[in-house]
């Protein structure tokens, strides 16, 4: 979870995330993660003209994977 206080927009929001790794038979690996990015207005969206409130921008995220593990290598294809 990562917390974030953004001043342009005077918002504070919460972005949680997470990741997981499974092994598998023959030091092969699926890994997968996701979560919440948030990203400030800058200082020039935030002085809107027109009046309306400006908020920060949200995107969501989702990564899938396979690898596998040689010695002390790795390789991965997401």
């Amino acid at each position: 979870m990562r917390v974030d206080w953004f001043g342009s927009s005077d918002e504070t929001l919460a972005s949680p995330w997470i990741q997981a790794e499974l092994g598998l038979p023959g030091h092969f690996l699926v890994a997968g993660g996701g979560g919440i990015y948030r990203q400030s207005p800058d200082l020039f969206q935030a002085e809107n003209p027109f009046g309306d409130p400006v908020h920060a921008e949200r995107a969501r995220h989702l990564d899938v994977g396979f690898g596998q593990e040689i010695g002390t290598w790795r390789w991965q294809a997401t």
